[in-house]
């Protein structure tokens, strides 16, 4: 009898082992999909972000440049 009754509490046992086990293992796996999401939505933030600074970069860019054509018309006006 001690036997059977050892025998079922291994199976018992491993049976809540592997439960746990695939439970923790599930949670990893949504973890690591759920910090992939995160990172790919920072990245095309980034690349957003980016994209607007060359935007800027290139309209103060035009405006030096009419600054500069502005302060050349006025020297030679001189």
């Amino acid at each position: 009898m001690t036997f059977l009754g050892g025998g079922i509490t291994g199976a018992i046992g491993g049976i809540l082992t592997a439960a746990r086990w695939y439970a923790d293992s599930e949670k990893k796996k949504y973890a690591a999909e759920r910090d992939f999401a995160h990172l790919k939505r920072n990245q095309e933030q980034l690349s957003e972000s980016l994209k607007m600074i060359g935007e800027e970069v290139e309209v103060l860019n035009e405006s030096v440049i009419r600054l500069e054509a502005l302060i050349s018309g006025r020297i030679s006006q001189k």
